[in-house]
């Protein structure tokens, strides 16, 4: 059984402010903080004192090595926390471990899973996880290259989803797609250009194979790396002349779909 990577343990956070709100906050799971020796100050009191009344290890350490965890320097005013995030795990772990258990044990046995795709912008990152894990979404692959790493960006669009939500990492978008492929997934591309639309039936509604739909990133799309892993292409009908929709918007649109599909099953 493959190991959780020690980065998919927890969710690091940094900032007195947004620290503060998550030790004030009883359904987040705080590992640790780690504060400056310098840092001093009516917030940093406060922080020091809600470790202590939920019993969270603070420790103090130089700037530099607050830092290097961090890695905003310029922003994270000496402080950082590790959240737990029970459900965030790599690809392979998910397919070992959860895959067969949900095609088992999911509505109407259909298992849905979107794919990220260079989508850069922290915002619509965080939206489309709160929007995937509101629809009933099982798993977001979420690669560490090509993807905004988790700060408080994205965990602000999420509002706070993120903590819940399975995401599933891997290090490329090409890594997870070839193993989610080698389990017997079908994955699904959206494009403006393709003949057949996410309303009309596909290969897993028909089937009930795991499916993957890959959403490409806001400037080019969907990556020519990642094109040879699509099985089917499907696109989303736009009415007026609007040429095409931001990238959070397709997934809302796609959830909600992919939703309806399986509560009309």
């Amino acid at each position: 059984m493959e190991e959780k990577h020690p980065r998919d343990r927890f969710i690091t956070i940094y900032g007195r402010k947004p620290v503060l709100e998550a030790l004030n906050n009883p359904n987040l799971q705080i590992d640790k903080v780690l504060m400056a020796t310098n840092a001093v100050g009516a917030v940093v009191l406060a922080i020091e004192q809600a470790c202590g009344l939920r019993g969270v290890q603070c420790i103090r350490m130089p700037a530099v090595q607050v830092a290097r965890i961090s890695k905003k320097p310029d922003e994270d005013q000496g402080v950082v926390a590790d959240i737990l995030a029970p459900n965030i795990q790599t690809v392979n772990y998910f397919i070992a471990n959860d895959l067969q258990y949900l095609q088992q044990n999911a509505p109407q046995k259909q298992v849905n899973l979107l794919a990220l795709d260079g989508i850069t912008t922290p915002a619509n990152v965080g939206l489309i996880i709160r929007t995937a894990a509101g629809m009933g979404i099982d798993g977001i692959v979420y690669p560490r290259v090509g993807c905004p790493a988790i700060g408080p960006l994205v965990i602000k669009a999420s509002a706070g989803v993120i903590f819940k939500a399975r995401l599933l990492r891997c290090e490329h978008i090409a890594d997870g797609l070839h193993l989610l492929r080698q389990a017997k997934c079908r994955i699904y591309g959206l494009s403006g250009q393709a003949k057949q639309s996410i309303y009309q039936p596909n290969t897993s509604t028909t089937t009930n194979t795991p499916a993957v739909w890959v959403l490409g990133g806001e400037t080019h799309g969907i990556g020519t790396k990642t094109t040879q892993y699509i099985d089917e292409w499907r696109s989303i009908p736009m009415q007026a002349n609007v040429e095409s929709l931001n990238v959070a918007c397709a997934a809302a649109v796609l959830c909600g779909e992919l939703l309806r599909q399986k509560l009309n099953k």
